[in-house]
């Protein structure tokens, strides 16, 4: 009697996604490296540009200090009234030294109404005495090709008198310097990304105090200018 014999063959299950989940648990080599590179180099751009926003805010508070310094030391040597004048409303904001008429020279009252909410005749007015007054200063001829742009990083927000119930926001503003040495009590309010210096000019001295006021990252430009009143309020009340 013949014997069949059946050869049995057992199949081992193969495991075809242990290599698969294994790789999709880790990371190689090169990925890691990249995953670096990346974190690395957004960092250095965010760092980068904060470091860029402190050195022009940095610049456009330095401008100003020496232009108050030097517009102090032309008016008395002149013997006229010089300003410094801001074009707020520019683009790129600009500000000036220019010397103007003799020591007897008033300035003339300042509007607080901003021109964009004036109509009619009350606009024109304005606007016509403005041109006057701009009409009877100059440039002075050292500074002539000097004036002075701002970074479109930094914001000049307003600026203020001890005069002004409101801080000024828009259009020409100047802050008046004469030839006995006085200057007028203002404030001066510069914003970058990350803070706000509240700049003040002492009248009798040659004292310009530099206060900074950080804000939160990604605030309007309307909250900073906010922010800035609000400084002012508190400035009007101390002085």
């Amino acid at each position: 009697m013949m014997r069949t014999f059946t050869s049995m063959k057992q199949e081992m299950p193969v495991n075809l996604t242990s290599n698969s989940k294994s790789a999709e648990a880790g990371f190689t080599l090169i990925e890691i490296l990249v995953a670096i590179f990346l974190v690395t180099f957004i960092l250095g751009v965010v760092l980068t540009g904060s470091q860029s926003h402190s050195k022009h805010l940095d610049e456009v508070v330095s401008g100003i200090d020496r232009a108050v310094r030097f517009g102090a030391d032309e008016s008395a040597l002149r013997n006229v009234v010089v300003r410094i004048n801001f074009k707020l409303e520019e683009t790129p904001q600009v500000f000036a030294v220019e010397y103007g008429p003799n020591s007897q020279f008033i300035p003339m009252p300042r509007n607080e109404a901003s021109l964009s909410s004036l109509a009619g005749s009350e606009k024109e007015l304005l606007e016509a005495q403005l041109k006057e007054l701009n009409n009877k200063f100059n440039r002075i001829r050292e500074l002539q090709d000097q004036a002075i742009e701002v970074p479109e990083t930094i914001t000049i927000l307003g600026l203020g008198t001890i005069s002004t119930s409101e801080l000024i926001k828009d259009g020409d503003v100047s802050i008046y310097l004469f030839p006995t040495g006085e200057k007028e009590n203002a404030v001066v309010y510069i914003a970058s990304e990350e803070e706000i210096v509240q700049l003040e000019i002492k009248p009798f001295t040659m004292d310009i105090i530099r206060t900074n006021f950080p804000h939160n990252h990604g605030e309007s430009l309307e909250e900073r200018i906010n922010m800035a009143e609000n400084l002012f309020k508190d400035w009007l009340i101390q002085e």
